[in-house]
């Protein structure tokens, strides 16, 4: 069970993210802050995705055997399919992000 622990702030804009989710040092960071989101990537090849908003982890794993050297969010465009795509009375699609990675061994993976 995970404690959720409040430290007192002082005017202005203020992140301070405590948490325990990276197998190793934190070795790359990426942050989306449109979306409420920010991907840590750590020296034994894992990525955990936290949403600051909730906070909660989204998403984590390992994805290479070296260290992540870099982390980049990028957002992808609704899929059409070949076809034009409506809305409808629902709006726009949400919006989806890809997750770029790239180890220190030069290897790369798009989540």
């Amino acid at each position: 069970r995970r404690r959720h622990t409040t430290t007192p702030q002082p005017p202005g804009w203020q992140c301070l993210l405590h948490a325990a989710l990276n197998a190793a040092d934190i070795t790359a960071i990426a942050l989306a802050s449109a979306h409420g989101l920010l991907a840590t990537g750590d020296g034994a090849g894992g990525i955990v995705v936290v949403d600051l908003l909730q906070p909660s982890a989204l998403w984590g794993g390992p994805v290479a055997d070296s260290p992540i050297a870099g982390l980049a969010m990028a957002p992808l465009p609704p899929p059409t399919n070949g076809r034009r795509t409506s809305w409808g009375l629902g709006g726009p699609p949400q919006a989806r992000l890809a997750l770029f990675a790239v180890n220190a061994e030069g290897g790369s993976v798009v989540l």
